[in-house]
């Protein structure tokens, strides 16, 4: 019973609630017991301050004379008060009287619980003695308690009542609901939606909390039994499943000791084997089945119990009757530090399979050598119709380039400069050819040479400006004034994507104009982006073509080729070069609307970029008139013209023309268009030199073509001043502008080689020519002598040889592919000789150009190397870098 109330929460409460209430009794009561002795103290000093004010003047007259008796019935008629204890009146020379206490002296001092100073009752200001008075303590503590024990009993039995009524609330409110809850516990079933009964009045209390929070957990308590009973009846049914699959598995598996001895195995295992099932009384030994793999089965044991890691090899176990010979893949696993779990599988059919592919790698390394084989001959082939093609096409550029420097009229010149162009161009093709080839190999090379932008751009518009007459095409260049004249890169390449770009708008292109756009962005402190668009309205390219049309051998459709012709590898070259030069190429097209084929390129700062030509100061901001047909003519001259510093007024309509010269006075110059001019029979024409103030005007015609017969004559002939080709090129408007105003145009000054044919050398270099093409000779004989060298000609690698043992030359000029003896093997022959002779200069002469040709001119001997055609210019400048001018 007593543990029972020791445990009873009611009963803790009431103990606890009582003690405390006894507790704030006791400091109730003390403090009211001090505050009522405090209280009784100062009624006593109140009723003793009475009692003197009453006996003040007998005090006063007693000791004013000093009569003792006087002052003792005073002091007895005090002390008959029961809570005085002690009274003396005293003055300065004796006590007067004193009863109760202690007696003391005159000397001491008069103490007690209330001094009082005695007045002269003549004068107020004197004092004549003191009376003091002392209480009793103990009435003083006895009355105040007396008074205090009912307040007391009140506070002890409000801390009960206080108690009794802490313990009925505790045992409602709390204990109750708790122990119904606990009885509901003990009878409440485990299973998932069961839940305490929640007390009534407790809805949002702690207890109402209490409860949903034992029935949350009761919820997770019933999940979790439910859990780990599925997960118990699941480890069952695994159990049995992975018991079906250990038995069932085709891999083998199995249990052995590091001696051996196999524990447990499966039915695999004992088909791969042929083991008898395990019996209690017989050992089994895992090597007695390995045949000659046994020893290997038992190193590979104790490796992996020696290293404490998994081991997997693959082992032929070969039997008596070969048939029953396999391949096993043995997979040991270290269980502990005896035992190891091992997975046995048969690999015969994968072994098999691996034999194939090895056969299969053998063939198509086969193939690769052949493939290689074959690639090696089809560069073999792209060599010699390299050499076979430059051969000729040395005769053609060389002669040409002889010819140019001939005495010729104008209409000569521009067939010579044809025929250069020309060549140039078939040689551009054959390096094209050549490229491809390097870029299937991985082989292109860039040659970054500072070069003229704009003249690269016109040049490339020169080489297919036949074809856009022909097909009565007008093209437009418009090249942004911001455009640096000079740029680092490689010209030939930016070139060949031009030109192929070009190309495609003619082939696809029935009206026109083709645009042409160039400007630049400065990326960096030393480096450009080249943007340029070629704008077309031909045929137009659909969505579905465009994504394929980089690609090599792509076209648009089958009936493209068999309209236009075409590989289609130019705008897959176009794209890896453009990539090669940290660019890219990309288009836009509609079918039928025509199409914009962009790409950029970065180049790098030349060395010198600024403008090579600047006009004289005089015809800075004069006025010119421009007439062209095209307003993309009249942008691209306007934009030309005011970036050399003329104010320019562009028309296409000829009236709007005529009625602005009539009322401008300051006009220095006027462009008209050739087309706009025949189309009224030269009207217009008449009419501007009929103007007395334009009669000597300057008149520069825009011809819509070039290498038309009489065209200039008979610009002439008109009274123009100049002529005018479109597309319009810079270098030609100058030409233009200095012939307009008779006075010549400054140039900036490039550096170049000298001009051809001055004696740089004191003695004339003496020189051997070996070469077998007697064209190829005539050639190069004559244009070695336009520089002014001696020349001995020999036509073998032989001759050669005996030529340079006789002779002492400054420089042999050795072609490559000779009869007899070529000319790597009579280079190495010629260095081979006695000291004096074997130090001559060789410079290779071929018309082979891959980088393995040159590599092998060196490796050969030879100390330089010219790739055919060869233009004198280029033989100039070796000359001058071989042999010392100082001879």
């Amino acid at each position: 019973m007593l543990k029972l109330l020791n445990t009873s929460l009611v009963f803790r409460s009431a103990t606890l609630v009582l003690c405390i209430a006894l507790l704030t009794g006791a400091i109730f009561s003390g403090i009211t017991y001090f505050v009522l002795v405090e209280k009784e103290r100062t009624e006593h000093r109140l009723h003793t301050n009475e009692l003197l004010s009453t006996v003040e003047d007998t005090v006063k007259i007693a000791c004013f004379l000093n009569d003792k008796n006087l002052a003792a019935e005073v002091v007895r008629g005090l002390l008959k008060s029961h809570f005085i204890n002690r009274v003396i009146i005293k003055n300065e020379h004796a006590i007067l009287a004193q009863a109760g206490g202690e007696k003391i002296g005159i000397d001491e001092l008069v103490q007690g619980s209330i001094v009082r100073q005695i007045s002269s009752p003549f004068n107020s200001q004197e004092i004549v003695c003191q009376i003091a008075l002392d209480l009793d303590p103990q009435v003083i503590q006895s009355n105040a308690a007396e008074r205090s024990k009912f307040i007391v009993y009140i506070l002890l039995m409000q801390a009960m009542l206080v108690a009794l009524a802490v313990v009925l609330i505790v045992l409602h409110l709390i204990t109750r609901p708790i122990k119904d809850i606990s009885d509901h516990l003990h009878h409440l079933s485990a299973e998932l939606g069961a839940k305490l009964q929640l007390p009534s009045g407790h809805g949002s209390d702690e207890i109402g909390r209490l409860v949903d929070d034992v029935n949350a957990l009761l919820n997770r308590l019933v999940l979790i039994l439910d859990n780990e009973r599925n997960l118990r009846i699941q480890r069952e049914i695994d159990e049995k499943k992975y018991r079906a699959i250990f038995e069932n598995a085709e891999t083998g598996i199995f249990v052995v000791d590091k001696f051996g001895r196999l524990h447990s195995y499966n039915l695999s295992f004992m088909r791969l084997l042929g083991v008898e099932p395990l019996t209690p009384y017989r050992v089994e030994m895992l090597q007695y089945y390995l045949g000659g793999a046994a020893s290997r089965c038992c190193e590979l044991i104790d490796l992996s119990l020696k290293e404490n890691r998994g081991v997997n090899e693959d082992l032929f176990v070969s039997f008596l009757d070969e048939k029953d010979s396999k391949w096993l893949s043995l997979v040991l696993n270290p269980i502990d530090e005896v035992m190891l779990q091992g997975l046995l599988g048969d690999v015969s059919d994968r072994k098999r399979s691996e034999e194939s592919a090895k056969k299969i790698a053998l063939s198509l390394q086969n193939a690769k050598i052949a493939a290689d084989r074959a690639n090696q001959t089809k560069s073999d082939f792209l060599a010699n119709m390299s050499h076979e093609i430059r051969t000729p096409l040395n005769a053609i550029l060389g002669f040409s380039a002889l010819l140019r420097d001939t005495t010729l009229d104008a209409q000569q010149k521009d067939f010579v400069a044809a025929i250069n162009t020309g060549g140039d161009a078939l040689l551009s093709q054959i390096n094209d050819l050549l490229d491809f080839s390097k870029i299937e190999a991985g082989k292109l090379e860039l040659e970054l040479l500072d070069f003229d932008l704009r003249r690269t751009i016109e040049e490339s518009l020169d080489l297919v400006m036949s074809k856009a007459v022909e097909k009565k095409l007008e093209m437009v260049l418009l090249i942004d004034p911001n455009v640096p004249w000079r740029m680092n890169g490689d010209s030939s390449r930016l070139r060949q994507i031009l030109l192929n770009l070009l190309n495609n708008a003619i082939k696809f292109s029935s009206k026109g104009p083709i645009l042409i756009r160039v400007n630049t962005m400065l990326i960096s402190s030393n480096q450009y982006r080249l943007h340029i668009d070629v704008v077309d309205k031909g045929i137009g390219i659909s969505p579905a073509v465009q994504a394929q049309l980089f690609k090599p051998f792509a076209q648009a459709d089958a009936s493209t080729t068999r309209r236009f012709g075409g590989t289609g590898l130019g705008l897959s070259i176009c794209r890896r070069l453009a990539e090669a030069m940290g660019g890219q190429i990309d288009v836009s097209s509609k079918e039928g609307e025509g199409s914009i084929f962009w790409f950029e390129i970065i180049l790098s700062k030349a060395n010198q970029i600024h403008p090579p030509f600047v006009l004289p100061a005089e015809l800075i901001g004069q006025s010119v008139l421009l007439l062209a047909e095209l307003p993309e003519n009249c942008e691209l001259l306007s934009v030309q013209l005011q970036a050399l510093g003329f104010v320019v007024k562009a028309f296409t309509s000829g009236d709007a023309f005529l009625q602005v010269l009539q009322q401008r006075q300051d006009i220095c110059l006027v462009f008209l268009d050739a087309q706009l001019v025949e189309q009224d029979d030269f009207q217009l024409l008449t009419v501007v030199r009929s103007t007395p103030l334009y009669a000597e005007l300057p008149l520069i015609l825009l011809s819509g073509g070039i290498g038309l017969l009489g065209r200039a004559e008979q610009a002439r002939d008109r009274g123009f001043n100049a002529l005018l080709n479109k597309p319009i090129r810079t270098a030609q408007l100058f030409e233009c502008l200095q012939v307009a105003f008779s006075l010549q145009v400054k140039k900036e000054e490039i550096p170049s080689l000298p001009a051809i044919g001055m004696q740089y050398f004191v003695e004339k270099p003496y020189v051997l020519l070996a070469e077998d093409n007697l064209l190829n000779q005539k050639i190069a004989l004559l244009m070695l002598e336009r520089i002014g060298c001696r020349v001995d000609v020999v036509d073998d690698g032989k001759a050669a040889v005996q030529a340079v043992e006789k002779n002492t030359y400054d420089l042999v000029l050795m072609d490559c592919q000779m009869p007899n003896m070529d000319g790597f093997d009579a280079t190495r022959t010629i260095r081979a000789l006695s000291s004096d002779k074997c130090n001559v200069i060789i410079l290779a002469l071929t018309a082979n150009a891959f980088k393995e040709d040159i590599q092998r001119c060196l490796d050969s001997g030879m100390n330089d190397f010219l790739s055919k055609p060869i233009s004198i210019e280029v033989l100039q400048a070796e000359l001058l870098k071989w042999i010392s001018t100082t001879r």
